[in-house]
């Protein structure tokens, strides 16, 4: 995959079904990552280091304690980035549903806003169920509801 920014990355499927093709070695690495067995004995030495170092990491306390910050300081962005996705959303809809009661398309609301005609028509189908003052709030709601089920 050509990501244009100079950079290799190489891309592994942990759930890969033709281990005939691979070489064994990757197929223990590639098992390795994806269940993480503390005690299984791998053949490959590559393996072996790696899990070993694996295992001597997740003995030392030091080790544990900032790993235990970590996960909390990405917890906390996550969250973040989700309140964050939730206001952009709701000024969208917001947005949307002023358009709408100036009689605007979807197509001419999707130009002044810069955003796909195809969720702006989704928003605007569930907007026209909340006619014919198009609330926002009871928009997002009912945005959030058809994607929690979609979900």
């Amino acid at each position: 995959m050509n990501l244009a920014d100079g950079a290799m990355r190489i891309f592994l499927n942990t759930r890969g079904t033709n281990a005939a093709d691979v070489k064994p070695e990757l197929v223990e690495l590639l098992h390795y990552i994806e269940y993480t067995p503390r005690d299984w004995q791998y053949e490959s030495p590559r393996v072996r280091e790696i899990q070993e170092r694996v295992n001597r990491i997740k003995m030392n306390h030091e080790i544990g304690v900032k790993y235990m910050k970590l996960w909390q300081m990405l917890e906390i962005a996550d969250a973040k980035w989700e309140g964050k996705a939730e206001g952009n959303m709701q000024r969208l809809i917001s947005q949307i549903c002023k358009k709408l009661k100036k009689g605007n398309t979807i197509e001419e609301i999707a130009d002044a806003l810069e955003e796909r005609v195809d969720l702006i028509k989704e928003i605007c189908d569930i907007a026209h169920s909340c006619y014919p003052n198009y609330d926002s709030e009871q928009v997002y709601l009912k945005w959030v509801e058809s994607h929690a089920k979609v979900s």
